[in-house]
C-alpha cells in the first residue's frame, strides 16, 4: 500500500462511540499503564472531552490510546475510537508507541514475559518481588551475579542472547534479600530513606564484599550499631569505603579493606588507610 492510499485509508475511518469496555482488548506484549498518565488524562478528558480517539485494529486489540481508554472507562464515558481494517503485532504497536514515549527497559521485559519467554518471566517476577529496592537496583544485580554486562533493554531486543534460569533467579533472590536486609538495616540506622540512586551503588558493593569473603552476620551487627556514620554515596566506590569504614569499626584482630580488593581488581592505584 503507498503512502497516498495509506492516507485515504486513514481518511475513511469514522469516529465511533462505545460503552461497551469488554469489546476493547490490551495486547500481551504491550507495555504496562502508568496509573500517573491514565490520573492525567482522567482530569484532560472532564476538563476538554474527547480530542484524540483511541485507535484499534481489526480485533478491536488496542493500538494506540490504552490510557485513555483505560481513563475514559473509569470516568464512565464512552470510547471514542478509530477502527482499522488490518491487525498489528506487538512490534508495530510498539514502534507506534515509541514514537510517542519511549518504551523503558522494564517495558520491553513485560513484553518478552507476556509473549512466553520464561527467562523474562524470571526477570519481572523479580522486579515484581523487589519493588521496594527499584528497578535499578534488580537490573544491577543480575547484571553483576550473572555476569550479563549488556543493559536488560538489549537483551530484550535480542530475547535469543538471554539465559536466565530457576538456577540464576534463586542466586538473584538470595543476593536481593541480603542487600535489601543491609538497606533496611541503614534506613533504620540513619532513620531516613536511602534514594534509588544510593540504593544501586551500595548493592554493588555489597555484592563484591559478600562475593570477596564478607561476614554477612556480622556486617549486619555492625550496620545496625554504626549505619547511622554512613555517609551517602556518589559511587560504588564511596559505598564500599563506606561500608568498610564501619565494618572495621572496633574489629578485633587484622582489618579487612574490600576497597583495596576492589581497586586492586580494578587496575586502580589508590591510598587506602585499610591497605
Amino acid at each position: 500500500m503507498t503512502y497516498a492510499n495509506d492516507v485515504n485509508a486513514i481518511a475513511r475511518c469514522t469516529v465511533r462511540l462505545s460503552r461497551n469496555y469488554n469489546m476493547f482488548k490490551f495486547k500481551d506484549g504491550n507495555r504496562d499503564l502508568n496509573y500517573i498518565n491514565v490520573n492525567k488524562m482522567e482530569e484532560s478528558l472532564k476538563k476538554h472531552g474527547w480530542v484524540t480517539p483511541i485507535v484499534v485494529d481489526n480485533n478491536y486489540y488496542i493500538i494506540d490510546g490504552q490510557h485513555r481508554f483505560q481513563a475514559a472507562k473509569n470516568l464512565g464515558m464512552p470510547i471514542a475510537f478509530i477502527k482499522m481494517s488490518n491487525d498489528f503485532n506487538v512490534e508495530a504497536i510498539r514502534d507506534i508507541n515509541n514514537a510517542q514515549e519511549k518504551w523503558n527497559t522494564w517495558d520491553y521485559v513485560k513484553s518478552q514475559a507476556d509473549l512466553g519467554n520464561v527467562h523474562f518471566q524470571y526477570v519481572q517476577s523479580l522486579r515484581e518481588k523487589f519493588a521496594e529496592v527499584g528497578v535499578k537496583v534488580v537490573e544491577a544485580v543480575i547484571n553483576e551475579v550473572t555476569g550479563y554486562k549488556n543493559y536488560l533493554k538489549y537483551y530484550a531486543l535480542h530475547p535469543e542472547t538471554f539465559e536466565f534460569n530457576e538456577y540464576d533467579y534463586d542466586k538473584v533472590c538470595n543476593s536481593l534479600d541480603y542487600i535489601c536486609k543491609v538497606i533496611k538495616t541503614i534506613n533504620e540506622a540513619k532513620s531516613t530513606r536511602i534514594s534509588t540512586g544510593y540504593k544501586r551503588y551500595i548493592a554493588k558493593a555489597v555484592l563484591f564484599m559478600t562475593t570477596h569473603g564478607v561476614k554477612e552476620n556480622e556486617l549486619i551487627k555492625k550496620v545496625e550499631k554504626y549505619g547511622s556514620k554512613y555517609k551517602y554515596p556518589g559511587s560504588m566506590l564511596d559505598a564500599l569505603e563506606n561500608l568498610d569504614e564501619i565494618y572495621n569499626t572496633h574489629r578485633r584482630g587484622e582489618l579487612v579493606s574490600f576497597t583495596s580488593m576492589y581497586l586492586a581488581e580494578q587496575g586502580i592505584k589508590r591510598k587506602n588507610k585499610y591497605a
